[in-house]
């Protein structure tokens, strides 16, 4: 009688046969096995390395240089045909007069108007800088220290109404803009005192590269210079009109 064992499902091959070597096979030493594993994982650790330091490096250059491009497409509102198309630049792009025109009544709006709401002023000046250069921010700031509007909030409310706003002759970039600013109680009467403004805006194109400022003015227009004013001239109300008509006199009888 045999004293081996009897399989009924003997493995294939000889036993004496070496286990095949090779990449990715095992060999017939535990100990060769766990180096091969350890070797693997090194390869491998270091390869995620340098595919992390690409993705980094990636990142940092592509958030440092990217930059963002305004295009201008005009098209005819009769037709609906492109007329002109471009990318924008401060040596190829010449704004319309409507556009100025809007860009700058929006200013004024944003800058001088009172809401009851504090948040809602401050969004409107913080909207105004990006349409403003750095020059003419820190003048805009030192004028508004002897007439600033942020003084007169709870107290009462200012609607400003633009009257108009036309090129200045001889200039291709300075505008004159007049309006009047009324003021309103906090329960919502007009007082007796309507004041009449007079501005000089000088603007110029400066095309966006930051994506804030591209959501905010995307056509780049910014005053370059500006000065501000009381006019001479002051609309009287009603009851100061009245007032200053003579009284009447009487002769003969009548009332003249």
């Amino acid at each position: 009688m045999s004293l081996l064992p009897h399989h009924t499902t003997p493995p294939a091959g000889k036993g004496t046969d070496p286990l095949e070597k090779g990449p990715m096979k095992p060999f017939g030493n535990v100990l060769m096995n766990m180096d091969q594993d350890r070797r693997n994982a090194y390869w491998l650790m270091k390869a995620c390395v340098v595919i992390i330091g690409i993705a980094v490096v990636s990142v940092v250059a592509i958030a440092t240089t990217y930059n963002y491009k305004t295009y201008v497409v005009r098209v005819d509102n009769a037709t609906g045909q492109v007329d002109t198309g471009g990318q924008l630049k401060s040596t190829n792009y010449v704004p319309q007069q409507a556009e100025i025109k809007h860009f700058l009544g929006q200013f004024i709006l944003d800058t001088r108007t009172v809401p009851l709401d504090p948040v809602l002023f401050k969004n409107n000046i913080d909207r105004s800088q990006h349409f403003m250069t750095r020059e003419a921010s820190t003048k805009m700031a030192s004028m508004l220290k002897s007439d600033n509007p942020r003084t007169k909030l709870g107290k009462m409310t200012i609607q400003p109404v633009i009257k108009s706003i036309q090129l200045q002759p001889g200039s291709k970039s300075t505008y004159q803009v007049r309006w009047s600013e009324e003021s309103f109680s906090l329960s919502g009467g007009m007082s007796n005192k309507k004041v009449n403004y007079v501005a000089l805006f000088s603007v110029g194109i400066d095309p966006p590269s930051k994506e804030d400022e591209l959501l905010i003015n995307p056509l780049g227009l910014k005053i370059q210079d500006l000065t501000i004013s009381i006019e001479s001239t002051s609309s009287a109300s009603p009851s100061d009109s009245s007032d200053n008509e003579p009284a009447p006199t009487e002769r003969g009888g009548k009332i003249e």
